[in-house]
């Protein structure tokens, strides 16, 4: 429950915030991958598959595609985060 709490506020302060600015979600993303969190192998390879696509799109001018494929990563790493969080707090 709490998870959920969090992600939907979470959502929605990023989206106040303009998250879907591709060059913001780049950024969160380099501060997210400079935390060393550990990461699966099929998670690294999803993380990179999407922001791979996502600096494609965005090149292109699909703003709004390249938006959705960095969130997908996005939402990977935070996974990730929430997962190193609650390992360390057992």
């Amino acid at each position: 429950m709490k998870k959920t709490l969090f992600a939907a506020v979470l959502a929605g302060v990023l989206s106040a915030c303009g998250a879907d600015d591709p060059n913001a979600q780049l950024g969160k993303i380099d501060e997210l991958l400079a935390k060393n969190y550990p990461l699966t192998a099929a998670q690294v390879s999803q993380v990179t598959e999407s922001v791979a696509n996502g600096k494609r799109l965005l090149a292109e001018g699909k703003q709004k595609e390249a938006s959705t494929q960095l969130s997908k990563a996005i939402e990977v790493l935070e996974k990730a985060a929430d997962a190193d969080r609650f390992n360390k707090s057992e």
